[in-house]
């Protein structure tokens, strides 16, 4: 599992490019972390926005954190004139003002692991907002997601007053 998910996000992510993973890097102990963050497995420049089960192991002892070129719980963005919020939880309030251009990214929810027909992630996947996307890679195939690949989906969204659910059942 782990080397599909290395190859995956090489497969999209190239050496230079600036990568935010939303939360909950890896599990397991140092070794494992370290396994993942040794030099020259994963591309990219890596800024790690801390999810729920990342404080208590990223920063143990002989953890290799220098490997990350930042560590947020939250960052925000400006790309193309797009307001970006990188959190690894969703806003369950987010502003749903279009006219503003803002896009909150998260993960945490694990929306694409279960089926949709699962009752509780029916009604989780009702409160995302049309400029809401969940870029974990249970729900995008196993794979990071590029920015273009966000702007389209949330594009679409927006522009089809529809949420994360229309992907999720196609």
């Amino acid at each position: 599992m782990n080397d599909a998910l290395v190859a995956n996000w090489n497969s999209v992510v190239k050496p230079d490019d600036h990568i935010y993973h939303l939360g909950d890097f890896c599990f397991g102990n140092v070794e494992k972390w370290n396994w993942c963050l040794e030099p020259g497995r994963l591309n990219g420049h890596i800024h790690l926005i801390l999810g729920n089960h990342d404080p208590e192991r990223v920063f143990r002892d002989g953890t290799l954190i220098e490997r990350f070129d930042s560590i947020d719980y939250q960052k925000i963005l400006i790309i193309e004139g797009w307001t970006v919020i990188l959190n690894h939880f969703p806003f369950l309030s987010f502003s749903n003002n279009l006219d503003h251009k803002v896009i909150g990214l998260s993960g945490h929810t694990h929306v694409g692991q279960l089926s949709s027909s699962v009752e509780s992630y029916d009604k989780l996947n009702a409160m995302y907002k049309p400029n809401q996307y969940d870029v974990g890679v249970d729900n995008n195939n196993f794979t990071p997601v590029s920015w273009a690949e966000v702007k389209n989906k949330v594009t679409t969204q927006i522009e089809n007053n529809v949420n994360l659910t229309y992907w999720l059942k196609k």
